[in-house]
Protein backbone atom coordinates (compact mmCIF):
# COMPACT_ATOMS: atom_id res chain seq x y z
CA UNK A 1 0.00 0.00 0.00
CA UNK A 2 1.31 3.70 -1.20
CA UNK A 3 0.74 6.45 1.66
CA UNK A 4 -2.39 8.73 -0.01
CA UNK A 5 -0.47 11.77 -1.50
CA UNK A 6 -0.62 15.33 0.05
CA UNK A 7 -2.94 16.66 -2.54
CA UNK A 8 -5.44 14.66 -1.83
CA UNK A 9 -5.34 14.92 1.98
CA UNK A 10 -5.85 18.56 1.57
CA UNK A 11 -8.65 18.16 -0.94
CA UNK A 12 -10.60 15.92 1.22
CA UNK A 13 -10.49 19.27 3.69
CA UNK A 14 -11.01 21.73 1.62
CA UNK A 15 -13.84 19.97 0.15
CA UNK A 16 -15.21 18.59 3.68
CA UNK A 17 -15.41 14.66 2.27
CA UNK A 18 -14.44 11.61 4.03
CA UNK A 19 -12.29 9.00 1.86
CA UNK A 20 -14.27 5.60 3.29
CA UNK A 21 -11.17 3.35 2.10
CA UNK A 22 -8.20 5.54 2.25
CA UNK A 23 -6.09 2.44 3.79
CA UNK A 24 -6.78 0.90 0.39
CA UNK A 25 -4.66 3.65 -1.76
CA UNK A 26 -2.55 2.04 -4.18
CA UNK A 27 -2.23 4.41 -7.38
CA UNK A 28 -3.94 7.63 -8.57
CA UNK A 29 -6.26 4.36 -10.81
CA UNK A 30 -7.12 2.87 -7.13
CA UNK A 31 -11.13 2.88 -6.79
CA UNK A 32 -11.83 5.37 -3.76
CA UNK A 33 -14.76 5.83 -1.70
CA UNK A 34 -16.40 9.26 -0.69
CA UNK A 35 -18.86 10.44 1.52
CA UNK A 36 -19.73 14.20 1.28
CA UNK A 37 -20.27 16.04 4.31
CA UNK A 38 -21.94 19.22 2.67
CA UNK A 39 -24.92 17.02 0.91
CA UNK A 40 -24.48 13.62 2.75
CA UNK A 41 -24.24 11.87 -0.66
CA UNK A 42 -22.20 8.72 -1.28
CA UNK A 43 -19.76 8.28 -4.41
CA UNK A 44 -16.86 6.70 -6.14
CA UNK A 45 -14.02 7.90 -8.09
CA UNK A 46 -10.14 7.42 -8.90
CA UNK A 47 -8.33 9.39 -7.06
CA UNK A 48 -6.94 11.01 -10.64
CA UNK A 49 -10.58 11.81 -11.44
CA UNK A 50 -11.33 13.38 -7.86
CA UNK A 51 -7.66 15.88 -8.16
CA UNK A 52 -8.87 16.61 -11.61
CA UNK A 53 -12.05 18.01 -10.50
CA UNK A 54 -12.92 21.29 -10.73
CA UNK A 55 -14.60 22.96 -7.45
CA UNK A 56 -16.87 20.38 -5.29
CA UNK A 57 -15.58 16.99 -6.78
CA UNK A 58 -19.31 15.60 -5.78
CA UNK A 59 -21.51 14.78 -8.83
CA UNK A 60 -24.76 15.49 -6.76
CA UNK A 61 -23.08 18.88 -5.42
CA UNK A 62 -22.06 19.79 -8.74
CA UNK A 63 -25.82 19.38 -9.75
CA UNK A 64 -27.29 21.49 -7.34
CA UNK A 65 -25.34 24.50 -7.73
CA UNK A 66 -25.90 23.93 -11.48
CA UNK A 67 -29.74 23.71 -10.95
CA UNK A 68 -29.32 27.31 -8.77
CA UNK A 69 -26.78 28.87 -11.47
CA UNK A 70 -29.31 28.16 -14.46
CA UNK A 71 -32.27 28.46 -12.09
CA UNK A 72 -35.16 30.41 -13.94
CA UNK A 73 -32.97 30.34 -17.64
CA UNK A 74 -35.28 29.45 -20.75
CA UNK A 75 -33.42 26.85 -22.94
CA UNK A 76 -34.80 26.98 -26.69
CA UNK A 77 -36.32 24.35 -28.54
CA UNK A 78 -32.89 23.61 -30.58
CA UNK A 79 -31.09 23.17 -27.39
CA UNK A 80 -33.47 20.54 -25.68
CA UNK A 81 -33.04 18.81 -28.90
CA UNK A 82 -29.37 18.43 -29.10
CA UNK A 83 -29.05 17.46 -25.40
CA UNK A 84 -31.99 14.77 -26.03
CA UNK A 85 -29.80 13.31 -28.95
CA UNK A 86 -26.44 13.50 -26.93
CA UNK A 87 -27.91 11.59 -23.44
CA UNK A 88 -29.63 9.00 -26.22
CA UNK A 89 -26.22 8.49 -27.98
CA UNK A 90 -24.32 7.55 -24.59
CA UNK A 91 -23.02 4.63 -23.70
CA UNK A 92 -24.48 2.31 -20.73
CA UNK A 93 -23.97 -0.61 -19.08
CA UNK A 94 -27.27 -1.92 -20.35
CA UNK A 95 -27.79 0.17 -23.55
CA UNK A 96 -29.67 -1.98 -26.41
CA UNK A 97 -30.35 -4.61 -23.36
CA UNK A 98 -34.38 -4.68 -22.81
CA UNK A 99 -37.42 -7.27 -22.22
CA UNK A 100 -36.63 -10.30 -20.09
CA UNK A 101 -33.00 -9.99 -20.47
CA UNK A 102 -33.24 -6.51 -18.44
CA UNK A 103 -32.30 -6.98 -15.11
CA UNK A 104 -35.38 -5.02 -13.86
CA UNK A 105 -37.54 -7.30 -15.88
CA UNK A 106 -40.66 -8.99 -13.65
CA UNK A 107 -43.37 -10.57 -15.70
CA UNK A 108 -43.64 -7.72 -18.42
CA UNK A 109 -43.49 -4.49 -16.07
CA UNK A 110 -40.32 -2.94 -14.61
CA UNK A 111 -39.17 -3.60 -10.85
CA UNK A 112 -39.13 -0.25 -8.63
CA UNK A 113 -38.31 -0.16 -5.07
CA UNK A 114 -41.85 1.29 -4.28
CA UNK A 115 -43.73 -1.35 -6.32
CA UNK A 116 -43.26 -4.82 -6.04
CA UNK A 117 -44.93 -8.19 -6.61
CA UNK A 118 -46.07 -10.24 -3.12
CA UNK A 119 -42.95 -12.90 -3.78
CA UNK A 120 -40.54 -10.09 -3.94
CA UNK A 121 -42.09 -8.20 -0.88
CA UNK A 122 -41.79 -11.95 0.82
CA UNK A 123 -38.54 -12.37 -0.24
CA UNK A 124 -37.31 -9.42 1.51
CA UNK A 125 -38.73 -9.71 4.48
CA UNK A 126 -37.15 -12.87 4.72
CA UNK A 127 -33.52 -11.36 3.32
CA UNK A 128 -34.35 -9.14 6.51
CA UNK A 129 -35.06 -11.25 8.84
CA UNK A 130 -32.58 -13.88 8.11
CA UNK A 131 -29.82 -11.08 8.40
CA UNK A 132 -30.93 -9.97 11.80
CA UNK A 133 -31.58 -6.10 10.05
CA UNK A 134 -27.65 -5.66 9.97
CA UNK A 135 -24.81 -6.04 6.88
CA UNK A 136 -23.30 -9.19 7.70
CA UNK A 137 -19.83 -7.50 7.00
CA UNK A 138 -20.37 -3.80 8.00
CA UNK A 139 -22.97 -4.27 10.63
CA UNK A 140 -24.88 -1.15 8.44
CA UNK A 141 -28.93 -1.86 9.48
CA UNK A 142 -31.46 -2.40 6.97
CA UNK A 143 -32.31 1.32 5.97
CA UNK A 144 -28.47 1.58 4.91
CA UNK A 145 -28.58 -1.72 2.68
CA UNK A 146 -30.04 -3.38 -0.26
CA UNK A 147 -31.44 -6.39 -0.65
CA UNK A 148 -28.90 -8.00 -3.31
CA UNK A 149 -29.18 -11.45 -5.56
CA UNK A 150 -26.16 -13.36 -5.01
CA UNK A 151 -27.27 -15.26 -8.87
CA UNK A 152 -28.86 -12.49 -10.82
CA UNK A 153 -32.64 -11.89 -11.19
CA UNK A 154 -32.13 -11.98 -15.03
CA UNK A 155 -29.86 -15.09 -15.02
CA UNK A 156 -31.27 -17.47 -12.79
CA UNK A 157 -35.58 -16.72 -12.88
CA UNK A 158 -35.86 -19.75 -11.16
CA UNK A 159 -33.64 -19.10 -7.91
CA UNK A 160 -35.35 -15.62 -8.01
CA UNK A 161 -37.39 -15.56 -4.62
CA UNK A 162 -35.02 -18.50 -3.17
CA UNK A 163 -33.90 -17.11 0.38
CA UNK A 164 -30.78 -18.50 -0.04
CA UNK A 165 -30.21 -16.49 -3.16
CA UNK A 166 -30.45 -13.52 -0.92
CA UNK A 167 -27.73 -11.23 1.33
CA UNK A 168 -28.05 -8.29 2.80
CA UNK A 169 -25.64 -5.82 1.85
CA UNK A 170 -24.83 -2.22 2.63
CA UNK A 171 -25.41 0.31 -0.37
CA UNK A 172 -21.93 1.04 -0.84
CA UNK A 173 -20.53 -2.54 -0.48
CA UNK A 174 -23.33 -3.71 -2.81
CA UNK A 175 -21.98 -0.73 -4.83
CA UNK A 176 -18.30 -1.49 -5.00
CA UNK A 177 -19.67 -4.76 -6.15
CA UNK A 178 -21.55 -3.97 -8.72
CA UNK A 179 -18.38 -1.39 -10.00
CA UNK A 180 -16.58 -4.58 -9.84
CA UNK A 181 -18.68 -6.72 -11.57
CA UNK A 182 -21.28 -4.99 -13.83
CA UNK A 183 -24.74 -4.75 -13.30
CA UNK A 184 -26.89 -8.09 -14.46
CA UNK A 185 -25.37 -10.62 -15.32
CA UNK A 186 -24.00 -11.63 -11.59
CA UNK A 187 -23.24 -15.21 -9.76
CA UNK A 188 -22.93 -16.20 -6.33
CA UNK A 189 -19.60 -17.03 -7.54
CA UNK A 190 -18.13 -13.74 -8.04
CA UNK A 191 -19.52 -12.71 -4.50
CA UNK A 192 -17.17 -15.32 -2.97
CA UNK A 193 -14.49 -13.88 -4.91
CA UNK A 194 -15.47 -10.39 -3.64
CA UNK A 195 -15.93 -11.65 0.22
CA UNK A 196 -12.67 -13.22 -0.13
CA UNK A 197 -10.71 -10.74 -1.82
CA UNK A 198 -12.46 -7.51 0.79
CA UNK A 199 -12.64 -9.10 3.82
CA UNK A 200 -10.63 -12.49 3.68
CA UNK A 201 -13.42 -14.62 4.31
CA UNK A 202 -15.25 -17.69 3.26
CA UNK A 203 -18.63 -16.68 2.09
CA UNK A 204 -20.43 -19.96 1.90
CA UNK A 205 -18.73 -20.50 5.57
CA UNK A 206 -20.33 -17.68 6.84
CA UNK A 207 -23.21 -18.22 4.73
CA UNK A 208 -24.41 -21.80 6.38
CA UNK A 209 -23.34 -20.49 9.59
CA UNK A 210 -25.88 -17.75 9.26
CA UNK A 211 -28.40 -19.89 7.95
CA UNK A 212 -27.95 -22.42 10.75
CA UNK A 213 -28.54 -19.90 13.77
CA UNK A 214 -31.73 -18.44 11.26
CA UNK A 215 -35.20 -19.80 11.51
CA UNK A 216 -35.58 -20.12 8.37
CA UNK A 217 -34.59 -23.25 5.85
CA UNK A 218 -34.36 -23.81 2.42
Amino acid sequence: MSNPPQKLLGLLTFRNHVCLNLDEYKNCKTLLFFNCNNCSCNFSTTYHSYSSAKQTGCMNCKKLIASKTHKGKKISEETRSKISIANKNKAGTLNGITGRNHPRFIHGQGRTKDSCSSEEYAWKNSIRKIYKNRCPFTNKPDFKCDKHHLDSYNLFPNRRWDITNGVLLCKLLHYEFHIRYGFGNNTEEQFIFFIRDKFNLNWLELKQKIFEESDHKN
